[in-house]
């Protein structure tokens, strides 16, 4: 009975023993997988702060730079002064005499007025929001722009009759708008992706002018301009912030010197109601003063 007793406890113990061992290399081994992905979701942690701090630093290495930009850098020989008009390069500002003289043709609407229209409210012979078009070899080339003469003259192809031109649409391609040529890589690309301020910086030096810079540090939904005032034209450039996006290009205008001389107005954001200035000169020297004092 002894020898028996002693037998079963014998059993009991190595039993005992295994299913400690079986238990203990089990949690061995669970613990080590949990190690295991432990450590995989730390590297991957580190790696997603390294991309979000590069990310980071990016945007504010790109708001430093053009946030902050030197408007007393301006330079006007940096631009050439050549055009791309949907894809066709020209070296001229943009006047009805000028376009002639380069082979294009005006036509405002169907075609059925073939002279400028008086507007009494602005002032101006104009197409009068018919739409103008412009043209070669009698086929379309662009729409949307628009034509005015603030010398009395009612001819589509005077010298004084000027091409005012805007895009803020994200869909075009370069081969469908008016923009500086040096600005254009690839003429199929959608403006909207790949026109940047880094791009606008580099080809044409600092502006001559920011407008809507009011505050040192930048906000989110910031809208502001950079505008470069040449002898015969203005060039804006409608720029966004956001903090995911850094600056991006938003809109594009041509305007002649004569339409930039008249009288105008202004949205003041602060007292939410426009002011008249005599001429746009007037009202972004008061915006630099502006952004000179928030530097």
């Amino acid at each position: 009975m002894n020898k028996q007793k002693n037998w079963v406890v014998t059993i009991g113990i190595i039993s005992i023993v295994i299913i400690v061992g079986t238990i203990s290399s089990f949690l061995f081994l669970n613990n080590k997988h949990k190690s295991k992905n432990t450590g995989n979701n730390e590297l991957e942690n580190r790696e997603n702060n390294e991309i979000k701090n590069e990310v980071s630093n990016t945007v504010s290495s790109e708001i430093d730079k053009f946030w902050n930009i030197n408007t007393k850098d301006f330079n006007a020989s940096l631009f050439d002064g050549k055009f791309s008009i949907a894809g066709e390069v020209v070296q001229t500002k943009l006047t009805g005499q000028k376009l002639k003289e380069n082979g294009y043709e005006l036509r405002i609407g169907s075609g059925l007025f073939k002279e400028l229209l008086w507007d009494e409210e602005n002032n101006v012979y104009s197409d009068k929001s018919n739409g103008a078009y412009i043209l070669k070899n009698s086929e379309e080339l662009l729409e949307g722009i628009y034509l005015e003469n603030y010398k009395n003259e009612t001819d589509l192809y005077s010298d004084n009759t000027e091409v005012s031109y805007y895009w803020n649409d994200t869909s075009a391609r370069y081969n469908d708008i008016i923009i500086p040529t040096c600005l254009v890589d690839k003429t199929e690309e959608l403006v909207g992706e790949t026109l940047t301020v880094d791009n606008i910086v580099d080809k044409l030096g600092a502006p001559t002018y920011v407008q809507g810079r009011l505050t040192k540090t930048i906000e989110e939904g910031q809208f502001f301009k950079y505008v470069y005032v040449y002898s015969d034209y203005t060039l804006w450039f409608e720029m966004l912030y956001y903090e995911k996006l850094g600056i991006t290009v938003t809109g594009f205008r041509y305007q002649g010197n004569q339409s930039f001389s008249q009288p105008c107005e202004y949205y003041d954001s602060n007292t939410k109601e426009f002011r008249e200035y005599n001429k746009s000169l007037d009202y972004l020297n008061e915006e630099e003063i502006k952004y000179e004092k928030s530097l």
